[in-house]
């Protein structure tokens, strides 16, 4: 009897063609997610390369796929988009899917990787350092499930914060975030559950004209105003 996961693997994974310029890049993303799923540890290349059965020959190659311009990231993001938004599963309230956004620092020690910076962390521990050097994400994930329980599922992260398109671009994460949800998902009825730290209202009025509306918890300086 065939199992379940490899047969939805094997049928999806062809949608992801378009995602990709030459064929051979195609099928070591393939490799990839098979060897990802099948890995006991995350010793990050090296246990896919275990995996896999391979020696150092493929793990040159690996190193040359995650590296290779044939891979059209923007492209594969939308088509994991619309699988999981079409999916049969994804919970949907008053017709609208659900996605949580929330961000996350990752301490880094290189001083000439791109977009490290000086991040503040803000924490009730005092185990944790007010300041560290590192990678701001952004992680938002969409909330899929049945009525025996509901989880989240990544969607897409992003570094928002130290990355500057041009010089004068002087947005905030959150201001950029409108607009990587507009290129991911298009205009797509949702809600997006976030903290207080996206409580602004321009973040909000930017939801609406792609069909979003935000939920979160007001911050203290919040004042309401009507017309």
């Amino acid at each position: 009897m065939p199992n379940p996961l490899w047969t939805r693997l094997l049928r999806i994974l062809p949608l992801f063609r378009k995602a990709f310029s030459r064929q051979r890049t195609f099928l070591w993303f393939c490799c990839v997610t098979l060897a990802t799923v099948l890995r006991t540890d995350l010793l990050g290349v090296t246990s896919l390369v275990r995996s896999l059965g391979g020696k150092a020959k493929i793990y040159d190659c690996l190193l040359g796929f995650f590296a290779s311009g044939a891979v059209k990231l923007d492209v594969m993001t939308r088509i994991w988009a619309q699988i999981l938004v079409s999916h049969k599963m994804t919970h949907k309230v008053n017709g609208r899917i659900l996605l949580i956004v929330d961000g996350i620092k990752a301490p880094k020690s290189g001083r000439q990787m791109p977009t490290v910076k000086k991040l503040h962390q803000q924490s009730s521990s005092n185990t944790k350092p007010t300041y560290i050097t590192g990678h701001s994400c952004q992680n938002i994930a969409i909330v899929i499930g049945s009525l025996a329980g509901v989880f989240a599922v990544p969607l897409v992260t992003r570094i928002l914060e130290g990355l500057r398109l041009t010089p004068k671009d002087k947005k905030s994460q959150i201001a950029k975030l409108p607009k990587l949800l507009g290129d991911v998902l298009g205009r797509v009825p949702l809600y997006l559950v976030a903290d207080a730290y996206y409580a602004s209202g321009h973040f909000a009025r930017s939801m609406f004209p792609m069909g979003g509306h935000l939920i979160t918890r007001a911050k203290g300086n919040a004042a309401t105003s009507e017309g």
